[in-house]
């Protein structure tokens, strides 16, 4: 027998070239390190001890006895036992290895997996390949803390290269045993992984007590699913079913559904949305929005969004652009289900509309040519139909006499041809408008040097602006009538407004100037010479000629603040007719409050508010609130909060609308429930 011996730290380094034939791999090095070592006569078997280092690739092994094999590339170790390969980690009392085939078994073994901060204890942990492994009477946490927060514990856990699945699971929160599965399987991997995801569970006034349990399917790098099973006491059990992929050149989609019999009314009821865009090439594109219901308190009953049990109606449309130079061409259709109406059998449906628009084009500077063009099939099982052909020709005069005036004078002639049926008294096959009309403008600029709290420039532009809109036809009778392009009544309405831009320069910490907006102002009213109280921003009666003076505003004062108005001011009640105020203020600690103040005269009258607080590290509250204010009562009220932990989270949530309240639990576990990210082609 042959021994190595070395003083302290120096250390004997042995390098082995052996043949791993025998465990069915490659020559490779074997780098041996060690305090001390004996061999036997021929030297194939090393006894080391005392800081013993293998290396052998990617593969390292440190312990403090190691009892070497090169004949056929084992390694029988003892004491602080640690084998590393690519950042995967196995510890424990005794390990026996085979560094070829990088199989073995080691006792009262912790392994901890890098790429999915998997952390795994067991009694006994076989290593079967690279990346495979087989637990007994184990567990598995991706909770980093000592002791785990969490965790699942089974009899028997196999982790592959992809998935962790166990059986008889038990999972348990700080060392208490809350569920029970007769099988689990978990993704070791952060990259997109099919699996179980965290189920939710809660109690509703509607649904009574439910569970909803996701299942996430990762079918190729650039498309995924989610399915869903969603138990209710009180309507039964549902489906649900979302599909989500990017497709070549920017194209992508959604497409989600949800089924259920509902046993409290005995029918089947559901929902399909799909929202999707694809572009041929740079000129030619298509987008489609699907949104149909089995009936018309589904979303009453079902809606899961806020604002989804009030909304009144239900849009699909398809259309294909094709652009050119100086044109574009929409073929579309599109269908509305009335959520409101008695039925869906007088709803006008646009079945299809071709639209032809010519873009503005020089004809001979500064005269430009623009055209407005298109046809409607409009239907409906009940009421008018027919079609209708529309063409609006202008023609548009630029000129800028000086460098603080601009000038525009336009004019054109449209006709729209109908041929209405399925209602009496369809008289009026044609229309005829003519356009004109023109605009004045000027901008301003003025720079002012601040140099305080921080602003070093203050930029302002104004800009007035005076124009005239004249339309008339060569008909008294009016056609019939299918939508708002249909209601030409003749006017003569003149405009002014005055628009106000304050830019700010700002002093950066990195040296470079940030510049922000800080207040927008635009007022404008109209003249109506006709007094026919046509005009789509005023409320004014026909015999008056003032339209209302609208004001709209946006104020940041702050970086993280910002107020928006926009109010509509009937001059002769001296009154508000409409108002919509809102304030939000967020930071970047998860901080958030909004306020809004919605109200139009005889219409609605209501606020809105949300807040988001972080009342620690750990705690968040959340509240979203409408309340109408004629009748002193909430429309909506939803409280949650939110506790998140270093690797798990847990939310609790409250609703109450005006026919309904709802209770629900959401648990989140670090590691379970990414989908992570699609990749485009």
């Amino acid at each position: 027998m042959r021994t190595f011996s070395s003083q302290r730290i120096f250390i004997l380094i042995l390098l082995f070239i052996v043949t791993t034939s025998a465990a069915g791999g490659e020559e490779l090095p074997i780098t041996l390190i060690a305090d001390k070592m004996t061999s036997d006569g021929d030297g194939k078997r090393v006894t080391a001890t005392g800081g013993v280092r293998i290396i052998r690739n990617e593969l390292t092994l440190l312990a403090d006895t190691v009892v070497y094999d090169s004949a056929n590339g084992t390694a029988e170790a003892q004491g602080k036992v640690s084998v590393d390969r690519k950042g995967d980690l196995l510890r424990g009392d005794t390990v026996s290895l085979n560094l070829g085939s990088q199989q073995g078994v080691i006792s009262h073994a912790f392994l901890e997996i890098k790429q999915g901060g998997i952390r795994i204890t067991g009694e006994k942990i076989e290593k079967r390949g690279e990346k495979e492994y087989e637990v007994s009477r184990g567990t598995l946490t991706m909770c980093a803390a000592d002791p785990p927060a969490w965790r699942f514990s089974a009899s028997e856990i196999d982790i592959g290269e992809r998935y962790a699945s166990g059986k008889h699971v038990i999972f348990s929160v700080a060392d208490i045993p809350l569920l029970y599965f007769p099988y689990l399987l978990v993704p070791v991997s952060r990259e997109r992984q099919s699996g179980l995801l965290i189920p939710r569970a809660g109690v509703s006034s509607k649904k009574g007590l439910f569970l909803e349990i996701p299942y996430y399917l990762n079918i190729n790098p650039s498309q995924e699913a989610t399915l869903s099973l969603d138990l209710q006491s009180k309507r039964g059990v549902g489906t649900g079913a979302e599909y989500r992929y990017l497709r070549p050149n920017g194209g992508s989609g959604i497409a989600d559904g949800y089924l259920i019999y509902d046993t409290s009314q005995n029918r089947m009821r559901g929902i399909i949305q799909e929202k999707h865009q694809e572009f041929f090439s740079p000129s030619l594109s298509f987008k489609s929005s699907v949104e149909l219901a089995t009936d018309q308190d589904y979303l009453r009953d079902y809606g899961a969004n806020s604002g989804d049990y009030n909304r009144q109606y239900l849009e699909t449309n398809a259309f294909v652009t094709k652009n050119g130079e100086f044109w574009s061409l929409t073929p579309q259709v599109k269908y509305v289900y009335d959520l409101v109406g008695e039925n869906n059998t007088k709803t006008l449906q646009q079945l299809p509309t071709i639209s032809f628009t010519g873009i503005k084009r020089p004809l001979a500077d500064p005269l430009f040519f623009s055209l407005d063009s298109d046809f409607t099939n409009f239907y409906r099982e009940q009421g008018l139909q027919g079609q209708r052909l529309r063409v609006a020709p202008l023609l548009t005069f630029y000129e800028s006499p000086s460098p603080f005036l601009d000038i525009s004078i336009s004019g054109g002639y449209g006709e729209s041809l109908y041929h209405p049926y399925g209602a009496p008294h369809n008289d009026g096959n044609f229309y005829g408008t003519v356009t004109a009309g023109g605009a004045a403008s000027s901008t301003l600029t003025r720079v002012y040097e601040v140099n305080r709290g921080g602003v070093e420039r203050l930029r302002h532009v104004l800009i007035p602006e005076l124009s005239y809109l004249f339309v008339d036809s060569f008909v008294t009778t009016p056609p019939s009538f299918f939508d708002s392009n249909d209601n030409l009544t003749g006017k003569s309405m003149l405009t002014w407004s005055l628009t106000n831009y304050f830019t700010g320069r700002f002093r950066a910490d990195s040296g470079v100037s940030e510049y922000r907006e800080l207040f927008y102002l635009r007022f404008s009213q109209g003249y109506d010479f006709r007094r026919n109280g046509r005009d789509l921003l005023s409320t004014a009666s026909p015999s008056r000629q003032f339209s209302d003076l609208r004001v709209e505003s946006r104020f940041a004062p702050l970086k993280n603040l910002t107020l928006l108005t926009d109010s509509r001011f009937n001059v002769y009640d001296v009154r508000f007719s409409s108002a919509d105020v809102a304030a939000e203020y967020r930071t970047k600690e998860r901080f958030l409050a909004s306020l809004g103040y919605h109200y139009a005269a005889n219409a609605w009258d209501y606020l809105e508010g949300r807040i988001g607080v972080p009342l620690s590290q750990q705690f968040a509250l959340n509240y979203i609130g409408r309340y109408v204010i004629p009748g002193s009562s909430f429309l909506e009220n939803q409280v949650s909060l939110e506790y998140r932990h270093q690797c798990w989270g847990i939310g609790v949530s409250y609703q109450r609308r005006s026919d309904a309240t709802e209770l629900m639990v959401t648990l989140s576990l670090a590691g379970i429930g990414s989908v992570g990210k699609m990749n485009a082609y």
